[in-house]
């Protein structure tokens, strides 16, 4: 799904959050004024982290509000008028803040088709925002005239983490105490995930027994990040003959304590250098195509012993780790 559609669905079943408030204005609002919508981040540690980050916000425009604080929806969101709970296309600032929380006048608007063949006739999603602007993540600013909007921050990724934030809806101007207030302060709600990076082990053998058959070499990865073990696998290699394989080991996040351990290096090979455990600390993205390479090598020990082994994978399932196990022998 496009970011464009996502906004779209999200709009489908989205309630009023922020900006109408209950009772008489003192005053009738300036149709020709311009508000500010001050950006902040909810959370202290997100502020820091996205200190001198920026995020492209999408801005979709609901509906223009008259002096009188009432609104007329916009003409794409036609559809609203025919809903008796919208008085009629017109949604008035007597209106009570807790009907439109609980869900009673929440937004209905239709999605996008998502089939592929609605897809090829119009390439152009159906609700394209009217404008995009980017901001400060923390402590920015976006103008705007009079109106009931959605505002849709894309994600933003910093060093470690990738950011998503809520939608936001408002109008301008809000009522503060019985005025008009034309500066909302609004906090976006982000849930981040680590961003993820890879690494590589190349394995080379130097020397090879062919009357002995394929032999395996076993390797677990372990990662731990800020004190919490967020990555475990175990990876094989399996050897005809002389030469380097590469194992790419993928999803572990940027910024983690990483061992690598050769658990089993075949009945008749040995370490070349004696080296069976390898550690990178504050494991980087990649630099362009420069990936984080773990090398190990291993040569002939000139014994007779056909190799077996056991490799056994645990996947995280959501809900706790699955074991399974695979025999190889040589």
């Amino acid at each position: 799904m496009t970011r464009k559609k996502k906004a779209a669905a999200i709009l489908a079943a989205l309630a009023l959050v922020l900006g109408l408030g209950p009772g008489a204005l003192a005053a009738q609002a300036d149709p020709a004024a311009e508000g500010t919508v001050r950006i902040t981040a909810e959370e202290t540690d997100y502020r820091d982290d996205l200190a001198e980050s920026t995020v492209k916000v999408a801005v979709y425009k609901v509906a223009d509000v008259d002096e009188n604080g009432l609104f007329t929806l916009a003409e794409r969101f036609a559809p609203l008028a025919e809903n008796e709970q919208w008085n009629e296309g017109r949604l008035g600032a007597e209106t009570k803040m807790q009907d439109l929380l609980d869900g009673t006048m929440a937004l209905i608007v239709p999605a996008p088709a998502e089939d592929a063949e609605a897809e090829a006739e119009s390439p152009e999603p159906a609700l394209a925002p009217d404008m995009e602007t980017e901001t400060a993540a923390v402590d920015g600013e976006i103008k705007l005239g009079l109106g009931l909007y959605v505002l849709v921050p894309e994600e933003v990724q910093t060093e470690r983490w990738v950011y998503t934030f809520s939608p936001m809806m408002l109008t301008m101007p809000a009522t503060v105490d019985g005025a008009w207030s034309y500066e909302l302060p609004v906090s976006m709600k982000a849930e981040r995930e680590s961003r993820l990076t890879e690494i590589v082990i190349d394995k080379t053998l130097t020397s090879y027994n062919a009357s002995l058959g394929p032999t395996t070499f076993v390797f677990d990865v372990e990662g731990v990040l800020d004190g919490q073990n967020v990555f475990s696998n175990t990876v094989s290699l399996t050897f005809s003959g002389a030469g380097t394989q590469s194992a790419t080991v993928s999803g572990i996040p940027v910024g983690a304590h990483v061992t690598v351990t050769e658990t089993y290096s075949g009945a008749s090979y040995v370490p070349a250098d004696g080296r069976v455990s390898v550690e990178i600390e504050e494991l980087p993205l990649p630099e362009g195509e420069n990936v984080t390479r773990v090398p190990f090598t291993n040569t002939y020990d000139e014994r007779l012993v056909p190799d077996a082994s056991v490799v056994n994978t645990f996947v995280f399932n959501g809900t706790g780790w699955q074991w399974t196990s695979q025999s190889e022998e040589g």
